[in-house]
């Protein structure tokens, strides 16, 4: 996340794979150009108090998708 998504290190911590939204709503001349359909929420920020709603690459949909299928029968 931290790589591919504009996830800092301090924020992490904070999303889960229901972090994940793979049929975000295209938003039109607003949108940023590397929107992919696909974003990923920080929670609640402590400072700010605003959640932060990043564009997940295509790039980076390939990974999560890898490693959704490899742990998704691994329990917490």
């Amino acid at each position: 996340m931290t790589f591919f998504c504009g996830v800092s290190v301090e924020e992490v911590s904070r999303v889960s794979w229901h972090s994940i939204d793979k049929k975000a709503e295209h938003i039109g001349e607003e949108e940023q150009k590397d929107f992919s359909g696909w974003t990923i929420t920080v929670y609640d920020d402590e400072k700010s108090n605003v959640s932060k709603i990043n564009p997940i690459p295509i790039n980076a949909q390939h990974w999560i998708e890898l490693i959704e299928d490899k742990t998704k029968n691994i329990k917490n």
